[in-house]
């Protein structure tokens, strides 16, 4: 039976061309172990912001169409570097651009939606032993203009694609080994989840993790596609190594996971996710500088006014002010001040007992 592997590499795993080099050790293991492979990357790290800081030196005011033909070229350049460093090595690689897929999106110009994805040419790669390289981030439009994804796209790239060729997994390499209780930079103590629901990975890519793109999960759980978030600086040897999110229908998971938005993001996804009846000049003036923390997990569903009561006993002890809080399905959010945020963050993973 085929087996098939869709491997997309991060801007910081492709981030000059000696580590775009290293991980064409991820892609041999995967096509020793037997899996047809096709490889998804992102720009290298901070390429797309400087693609962007172009656009507005250019003009103050441009073309969305132009932005996008601009901004989507950083994809462009790796998926090109990394097909010749793999026929180097003796691999048949071929780059391709969203376009010659087609990856087929909406319109709108600088953030669209992926409407169709038609697999049937990559699987005709894939039969003749290539390793199709594809430009992430980046589609067409249907007047045929580029288009790009948004922020994260190449993750949706990657599912979407997953989809299309009904692979097996879509492993997601960035530079941490997972998807963790908290942020291991915040929380050292935070510990890394070996399986996790994928109505949580949606939630948490929605409230402050930065692991996914929250359309990526969602055409994961529309189209079955399971998604394993892994290192690209690490071995892998073990089957068992990263965060494998489920598949949609399967049961959640007794996790418990606390995200935080900064406040250059927090009062971008407040008016929508977390007070959508509220006007956003009230909750401009309420929160000012201000960092949303979220918990998300089964247990704030189950026992929503015990988490409450931790989270107020626990940081109100510790001298951190709550300025506001909502809970909604299976997570709870609220906002402290910005200066308080990792500290806040810290004190919830300690007090819901999330410390390794």
């Amino acid at each position: 039976m085929v087996r098939r592997l869709v491997m997309k590499f991060g801007g910081t795993s492709v981030a000059n061309v000696g580590l775009i080099k290293q991980i064409t050790r991820h892609v041999q293991r995967e096509i020793r172990a037997g899996y047809q492979v096709v490889v998804v990357v992102s720009a290298m790290s901070n390429v797309t912001n400087q693609l962007i800081r172009y656009c507005e030196e250019a003009a103050q005011e441009y073309d969305m169409r132009e932005y996008d033909a601009v901004v989507s070229s950083g994809e462009q350049i790796v998926s090109g570097l990394l097909a010749i460093v793999l026929n180097n090595l003796g691999l048949k690689a071929r780059s391709w651009q969203g376009w010659q897929i087609p990856l087929r999106t909406s319109n709108e110009h600088g953030s669209v939606r992926l409407t169709a994805v038609d697999g049937s040419k990559l699987l005709d790669a894939l039969s003749r032993g290539e390793v199709p390289v594809i430009s992430g981030f980046q589609g067409i439009t249907d007047d045929h203009s580029i288009s790009t994804l948004g922020r994260g796209g190449s993750d949706t790239t990657a599912v979407a694609v997953a989809a299309s060729i009904q692979a097996k997994r879509c492993d997601i390499y960035t530079d941490v080994d997972g998807i963790y209780t908290a942020d291991p930079r915040i929380v050292p103590r935070a510990r890394r989840l070996e399986r996790l629901a994928i109505e949580e990975a949606l939630n948490i890519s929605w409230l402050g993790a930065r692991i996914l793109q929250p359309q990526a999960v969602e055409f994961a759980m529309r189209y079955g596609v399971q998604i394993c978030v892994r290192s690209s600086f690490s071995n892998h040897d073990s089957p068992n190594s990263g965060t494998i999110v489920c598949k949609n229908g399967e049961a959640l998971t007794e996790n418990m996971i606390i995200a935080c938005l900064p406040p250059s993001r927090a009062l971008s996804q407040l008016h929508s996710q977390l007070f959508p009846d509220r006007p956003l000049s009230c909750i401009l003036e309420d929160s000012g500088s201000a960092a949303m923390i979220s918990v998300i997990g089964s247990r704030v569903l189950a026992q929503p006014e015990e988490v409450v009561n931790i989270a107020v006993g626990s940081l109100t002890s510790h001298g951190t002010h709550i300025l506001d809080m909502a809970t909604s399905g299976a997570s709870m959010s609220l906002l402290v001040d910005a200066a308080r945020g990792d500290f806040a963050v810290r004190t919830l993973h300690t007090a819901y007992g999330l410390d390794s």
